[in-house]
């Protein structure tokens, strides 16, 4: 799994490459039907985990270039 954070305050990238067995993917909800037989494709699975992810908070990842705990984004 690839994954980069980018600092929100520099743009200084963290790269991280981590093997895995499993991958959860969230399962995207369909709020603008009534039906109950909605259809739901792998592909919009992996759409919905490969967003971007704002990290802040308890989150905020430590920059090097910033020597800080920043906001960040994260990118999979």
């Amino acid at each position: 799994l690839h994954s980069n954070v980018v600092c929100k305050q520099c743009g200084n990238e963290s790269l991280a490459f981590d093997p895995f067995w499993d991958l959860s993917v969230p399962i995207p909800i369909n709020t603008n039907s009534d039906d109950d037989n909605v259809i739901i494709r792998l592909k919009d699975c992996l759409n919905a985990f490969s967003e971007t992810n704002v990290l802040t908070g308890d989150e905020k990842p430590y920059c090097t270039q910033c020597n800080n705990h920043v906001d960040g984004g994260r990118n999979t």
